[in-house]
């Protein structure tokens, strides 16, 4: 009888075990799913910021970039009163080293422009690109009178000395 009674202490004992080990094993699980879940939406959230900050410091960059077209097309009348063009294809940015000064500061600009062409007859610019920081405009006039903007943000994919 001691034999018989001995296996069924054993036998609730290693039930109690078991269902112990199940516990925690389920608790395991919860904690790991928690954690987990947590993870995507720290990743899900770290994307979304990056994109959006992306898109407003784009969009910042736009604002600036008009800010320069309207001084170009400001310098060029004032250019024109002289009976000039600030145009200059001798220079990297296409334009005299004063005019160029002179656009960037009526337009509050830090960034580096560069005509690529230029209308003699209204003596204003039909492309332009426009770059600070990581970010690039570019400005073309359209034939029906409408500007085509395009903001392109500048990625280093492979960096290599030697």
């Amino acid at each position: 009888m001691d034999s018989i009674r001995i296996v069924e202490e054993a036998s609730e004992e290693y039930a109690h075990l078991r269902q112990e080990r199940e516990r925690r094993r389920i608790l395991r699980r919860r904690v790991m799913n928690y954690i987990w879940v947590l993870c995507l939406a720290a990743a899900c959230f770290f994307v979304c910021y990056t994109y959006m900050d992306y898109r407003i410091e784009g969009r910042t960059l736009l604002g600036r970039a008009k800010n320069v077209e309207l001084a170009i097309r400001l310098v060029g009348i004032e250019y024109y009163g002289y009976g000039s063009t600030p145009y200059d294809s001798a220079r990297v940015s296409n334009l005299k080293e004063e005019a160029e000064k002179e656009i960037l500061d009526h337009a509050e600009a830090g960034g580096k422009l560069l005509v690529q062409e230029w209308d003699k007859e209204t003596n204003e610019p039909t492309a332009f690109m426009y770059r600070e920081g990581d970010f690039v405009v570019f400005y073309e006039a359209g034939a029906d009178g409408k500007p085509a903007w395009r903001v392109c943000r500048l990625q280093n994919i492979v960096e290599a000395a030697g």
